[in-house]
């Protein structure tokens, strides 16, 4: 698998170790600083003539003076730092296995994810080709209990795209999300794949391997590598596939409920629009296909996919 041989900078440590859980026990006191916490944090380094690297070995009372921030948040970041002296093993051992780690700090951090300001995440953890990540393409979404119909509609879309020479970006789920990356893969395309749960369980699966191998998948996470499934995560994933795409599809939706939903409807705000939304339109698709399209996502059939200039 593709590893990163490229050491990171301190800047890109600082951030590993105060924006994500890599390193930290189980039951640790010091939570990470979320994507919008480490926004606010970076702003006060900038302010401060500081980059990120300051934050190592930097004393509680010094870090509260020089950031202008309070005594607690201070001390956060030092009990954060602390394990600074392990987080090498960590990430050797990743690498071991083919993971690279991304951080805000770094000129490859994909500048699409820039679309949403101070959510986009600190870190990301990944296996494949880095570079898909701002090649773009066309994010299909939908229905893990997907029907024969809409399954074979997001098979379809998947091979359409890879036809048409884009990558397609998929929440990796089973049902709509892992038809559509095979999709696109059997046709000789590209998949790119945004996890919520552990990516070092992923890529031991060996048609996957074999697909990272090859130059065809890259899977990505902005979650600890060995996360466990959590529906909070799953939530917050859904804007960054929207978000690195230039394109979405919605095979399969409920109504007003579920992470297919809360994402589309998230994407169709005016002050998002990460990307142009299609939803898919049939007599049997589900009843959130239609509500959405109410809402302004654009309709897309059956037949459509056969037009020749898709």
């Amino acid at each position: 698998m593709n590893s990163d041989p490229t050491p990171l900078s301190d800047d890109a440590i600082a951030i590993v170790l105060v924006a994500s859980y890599l390193g930290l026990p189980p039951r640790s006191e010091s939570k990470p600083f979320g994507p919008v916490e480490w926004q606010r944090l970076a702003e006060r380094l900038h302010a401060s003539g500081s980059t990120p690297s300051r934050l190592l070995g930097a004393a509680t009372d010094t870090l509260a003076a020089d950031l202008d921030c309070s005594p607690e948040q201070a001390e956060r970041v030092v009990r954060l730092t602390e394990r600074a002296g392990s987080i090498g093993f960590e990430l050797d051992r990743l690498a071991q296995r083919g993971i690279w780690v991304l951080t805000r700090a770094q000129a490859t951090y994909p500048s699409r994810l820039k679309k949403l300001g101070s959510n986009r995440p600190p870190v990301l953890f990944g296996a494949g080709p880095r570079d898909f990540l701002d090649d773009g393409g066309v994010a299909i979404v939908g229905s893990r209990n997907v029907d024969d119909a809409g399954g074979e509609f997001a098979g379809l879309v998947g091979s359409r795209a890879a036809n048409a020479g884009m990558n397609v970006i998929s929440g990796g789920a089973r049902g709509v999300d892992r038809l559509a990356m095979q999709g696109a893969i059997d046709a000789d395309g590209v998949a790119v794949g945004v996890l919520t749960d552990s990516l070092e369980r992923w890529i031991k699966d060996p048609d996957l391997r074999s697909h990272i191998h090859g130059q065809r998948l890259t899977l990505v996470t902005p979650f600890k590598p060995d996360a466990g499934f959590n529906s909070a995560n799953a939530m917050a994933r859904n804007k960054y596939v929207y978000a690195l795409a230039d394109f979405a599809v919605v095979v399969a939706s409920e109504k007003d409920k579920g992470g297919t939903w809360t994402g589309a409807a998230e994407n169709l705000r005016e002050k998002n629009r990460w990307s142009i939304l299609f939803v898919r339109q049939a007599d049997d698709a589900p009843a959130g296909n239609a509500a959405l399209i109410q809402r302004g996502g654009i309709p897309l059939r059956r037949d459509d996919l056969d037009a020749p200039d898709l």
